[in-house]
């Protein structure tokens, strides 16, 4: 079992970790064009500056760097031409610092990075991908991993070994999300 640690802006962060168990460092700008799973008011402060020196001592340490393009909705912004290129430049910068992967919940976004870019990609747990046809659908999109829904999958052993089976993508759970509705 390896473990992906949420980059939470403090500089010490990578010191502090037990290497051997972490692969992966994932976090974001505090805000950017598309935003992600929380909202950026709860977010602690990232800037460039900051998120440039995670991924190099991310990388530094051995692990990798995943950035998170996770919202929940897109807006349509990805069908409006202007807003195609301010994601491109996102993505051109991610990429000139050598991000190694991209959390997508949007199957678009999931081809676009996967036709022009060098990143690992990762279907978000807010895709709510619960089921082997839904896996099977990332899949063949290209993405390298799965985080599956973790509000009714991660306890369901049988759907687990089934998915396991299925696909030959990674699979990810999240094992302590504090924000389950009812939990």
């Amino acid at each position: 079992m390896k473990f992906s640690i949420p980059f939470n802006g403090q500089p010490d962060l990578l010191e502090k970790l037990n290497k051997q168990k972490a692969t992966e460092i994932y976090g974001k700008l505090t805000q950017d064009f598309l935003g992600g799973g929380r909202a950026s008011c709860i977010n602690p402060y990232v800037s460039k500056k900051k998120l440039f020196s995670c991924v190099k001592g991310a990388h530094k340490f051995g692990l990798t760097f995943n950035y998170l393009l996770n919202a929940s909705c897109l807006g349509n912004k990805e069908w409006v031409r202007s807003s195609q290129s301010t994601l491109r430049k996102l993505l051109d910068w991610l990429a000139r610092i050598e991000v190694d992967t991209i959390t997508v919940t949007s199957p678009y976004l999931a081809e676009l990075i996967k036709k022009c870019y060098p990143f690992k990609i990762t279907a978000s747990s807010i895709a709510q991908i619960h089921s082997i046809a839904q896996a099977k659908m990332w899949e063949e999109l290209g993405v390298d991993e799965i985080a599956l829904s973790q509000i009714d999958v991660n306890r369901n052993f049988p759907l687990l070994r089934e998915l396991r089976k299925n696909v030959k993508c990674k699979i990810k759970l999240l094992v302590n999300e504090d924000c389950l509705f009812h939990c």
